[in-house]
């Protein structure tokens, strides 16, 4: 059984090796689509992708996309980017900086009355805002 997980992990590296030129050039060509962005946040730090350029270079693109007032990203999309940034190996200020502004988007005050978040979401968000040390003023304590 040792063996076959290994294994397994071994496959999923090799396959995380093939995939990450096309997802790098997929992340170079849509850098003006803000939940793109924000799910390849979530998807780099699933594959354990540690690109420290890269992200910082998603990190800029976010937040500046997350200035303009028409950019209304999905929750799904924000949540995905709270917990990419959550799951990341090593947290610096310009991440933690997007992640408040994600949360701030996604803050109780922001969203439509129509917009009930998920259990599941609910627990990627609080899960997220305890790994950033925001427990205190996340969404589902306020």
């Amino acid at each position: 059984m040792e063996r076959d997980y290994l294994r397994a992990w071994n496959i999923f590296e090799n396959e995380v090796q093939a995939l990450w030129p096309k997802m790098e050039a997929l992340i170079m060509q849509s850098r003006d689509d803000l939940e793109g962005q924000l799910h390849c946040l979530s998807a780099m730090s699933a594959c354990k992708i540690d690109k420290p350029d890269v992200r910082l270079m998603l990190l800029d693109n976010i937040s500046f996309l997350l200035k303009d007032e028409k950019n209304h990203p999905r929750v799904q999309s924000l949540i995905d980017g709270v917990y990419g940034i959550a799951m990341q190996g090593k947290l610096d200020h310009r991440s933690k900086d997007v992640a408040q502004k994600l949360y701030d988007k996604l803050s109780i005050e922001a969203m439509p009355e129509t917009v009930k978040l998920s259990f599941d979401q609910k627990l990627d968000v609080l899960w997220s805002s305890c790994c950033l040390g925001n427990e205190q003023d996340s969404i589902l304590v306020r």
